[in-house]
C-alpha cells in the first residue's frame, strides 16, 4: 500500500466543514469515479481504490450520473453485430 500526502490548507476544510479524514475519503470517491469515468479502472477497480463494496460504488456512479456500462458508437455496433 502505498501513501500520498496533499497538503490542504485548515482553511479549506472549514469552508468545505470537513475533517481530514472525511475529506480523505471524499476526495479518494472522487478520484475512483474519475478514474473510471475516463477508462483508467474497471469498475472493480474503482470500488476498490474508493474502499467501496461494488454495489456501494455502482450506487455512487448512479448519484454522479456516470453510465456504468459505456459504450462508444463503434463497439456498440460491433457487439450488436455478433448478435446477427
Amino acid at each position: 500500500m502505498n501513501r500520498i500526502n496533499i497538503d490542504i490548507p485548515d482553511e479549506s476544510l472549514m469552508v468545505l466543514n470537513e475533517d481530514a479524514h472525511e475529506l480523505s475519503e471524499q476526495m479518494k470517491l472522487l478520484a475512483a469515479i474519475h478514474f473510471y469515468k475516463f477508462h483508467k479502472f474497471t469498475i472493480k477497480q474503482a470500488a476498490d481504490f474508493a474502499g467501496k463494496s461494488l454495489l456501494s460504488f455502482i450506487t455512487e456512479l448512479g448519484n454522479n450520473k456516470i453510465p456504468i456500462i459505456d459504450y462508444n458508437p463503434q463497439d456498440l455496433e460491433s457487439e450488436l453485430e455478433s448478435f446477427k
